[in-house]
């Protein structure tokens, strides 16, 4: 008979079951958790056993069950996409079989994969199209007066660049000479386009040198990291230095009309272009949004059951099958104290899976042939966090003495040695409380930040080192640091 002082007795079983059983049978085994299977097939590779191919399924529908979650924790619920919606096979809601929800989960990946591309590129169409928007707008400004054939606007560019370098200077003087306006001859003209914010000023300085100065650069922070800019230019060859500059540094330019009407045709047709990707985003939004809804509910649901056949499937591999009799054979460690539960799991798997041929164990007991029996100790909600704090640094072995009931005051008590404080021993105290009042709330509510299950899982001994800490605290006459004299000294110095 085990207790928490020392390991559970094991006892070795030899179990026989049908083929038709097997499933069943190792579910429920893997349920109770009660026994520990020896591999029969160590000689055998794990790429070489016979349930290898259903574990890598199992593994590739993992994957796109944590894909569909990671898409549905990026979905954002809103009042306009709310549906009632509900999963019309029940075969997917609550699974039986790993091919129909295999079948099921691929379809339903390739869905979202595919909404999810149309919608990232129609709303990369919809930046595109508004960038160009803002640079309409903006050429438009700068170009107003040129159009209606002022001369304000070249010579304005020249009192701007005159600070810059007399060449340039003179350039655009002579181009002022030469040209009434700026759309007649188009000896003047522009690139117009969107770059990032933070390369905005290598941009400019690179465009400066490159021209040799003759340019002028006019540029705008928009929204988003974005910064519009409009390169004026002379020259083909000026022109071409710096289309290279633009795609050195990643510049997305649009093409502007010279002529004024032009560009408000281009600017109207932009408008209605994106007013008619708004609508398409909208209901692409909506499709994504009730696929999202179909499936979120049940995806907890699905994981456990896939996890639970990958569990089902590796036990299988352990298993040696018997071709002569159509039987399988496991062996296994089972304690003492256990056999009946353990008989009776046999006896379930049997009934569920209908099989015609009874299951029976066979009891070897402990033995030289069998090897070393495991460590098996009984803990409970109180005891596992001592127990696994003494199994961070090693396993007892068989029937060994188990230290984990003396860490249950040693350890926060040498805690409270270093921590001795009543105001922080309180206040620790008060917190683990907090979470074993309420730990059947905290276990059926939604999963929490892994900062809080660490803090969760040890709320007992949490609770122990703030006890601790205030029983020391009163030793060091200490509260949140500060000292205090409730126990009065007994120490009288006598002296002479």
């Amino acid at each position: 008979m085990g207790s928490l002082l020392r390991s559970e007795e094991m006892a070795y079983v030899r179990l026989y079951f049908d083929q038709v059983a097997a499933h069943d049978t190792l579910a429920e085994l893997a349920r109770s958790e009660i026994i520990q299977l020896e591999d029969l097939n160590q000689e055998v590779s794990s790429f070489q056993k016979e349930a290898a191919g259903e574990i890598r399924r199992c593994e590739e529908m993992l994957r796109r069950i944590r894909y569909l979650d990671e898409q549905a924790k990026s979905y954002k619920e809103d009042e306009h996409y709310r549906y009632s919606t509900e999963l019309e096979d029940r075969r997917i809601m609550s699974p039986k079989k790993l091919e129909d929800l295999d079948e099921f989960l691929c379809t339903m990946e390739h869905s979202v994969k595919q909404i999810t591309t149309h919608e990232e590129s129609i709303e990369g169409s919809y930046e595109e199209l508004n960038e160009m928007r803002l640079v309409l707008e903006a050429c438009e400004d700068v170009l107003r007066d040129t159009n209606r054939g002022e001369r304000g606007f070249v010579t304005s560019l020249v009192k701007q660049m005159g600070a810059l370098t007399p060449a340039a200077a003179n350039a655009f003087r002579e181009l002022s000479e030469q040209s009434r306006t700026y759309s007649g001859k188009g000896l003047v003209n522009f690139i117009a386009g969107m770059i990032d914010t933070e390369r905005r000023a290598a941009f400019e300085r690179t465009t400066f040198r490159v021209t040799k100065g003759n340019c002028f650069v006019k540029s705008e922070d928009v929204s988003g990291g974005r910064t519009l800019f409009i390169v004026f230019l002379t020259g083909s060859k000026v022109r071409s230095k710096v289309e290279r500059t633009c795609t050195a540094f990643q510049a997305a330019r649009y093409p502007i009309p010279e002529d004024s009407e032009e560009r408000e045709k281009s600017h109207g047709a932009c408008i209605e272009r994106l007013r008619e990707l708004e609508l398409v985003i909208t209901a692409t939004k909506a499709s994504r949004a009730e696929i999202i809804r179909n499936y979120r509910d049940y995806l907890d649901i699905w994981r456990d059951f896939v996890e639970d056949e990958k569990t089902i499937l590796q036990a299988s591999n352990k298993l040696n099958y018997d071709t002569s009799r159509s039987l399988f054979i496991a062996e296994g460690w089972v304690a003492s104290t256990d056999m009946e539960e353990f008989t009776a799991c046999i006896k379930r798997g049997q009934l569920s899976s209908n099989a015609q041929a009874p299951s029976l164990v066979e009891v070897r007991g402990v033995g030289k042939s069998q090897g070393e029996p495991p460590t098996y100790f009984r803990i409970n909600k109180f005891t596992s966090v001592f127990q696994a704090i003494i199994e961070s640094y090693g396993i007892a072995q068989y029937e060994e003495m188990n230290p984990a009931p003396f860490a249950v005051i040693t350890f926060p008590f040498l805690f409270a040695v270093m921590f001795g404080d009543v105001g922080h021993g309180v206040i620790m105290a008060c917190f683990a409380l907090i979470l074993i009042i309420f730990e059947r709330a905290f276990q059926n509510g939604p999963k929490r930040s892994e900062f809080f299950a660490y803090c969760f899982n040890g709320r007992y001994i949490i609770f122990l080192m703030g006890l601790f800490s205030i029983f020391t605290g009163f030793i060091y006459n200490e509260v949140f640091a500060v000292p205090m004299n409730i126990f009065v000294s007994r120490y009288d110095a006598v002296r002479e």
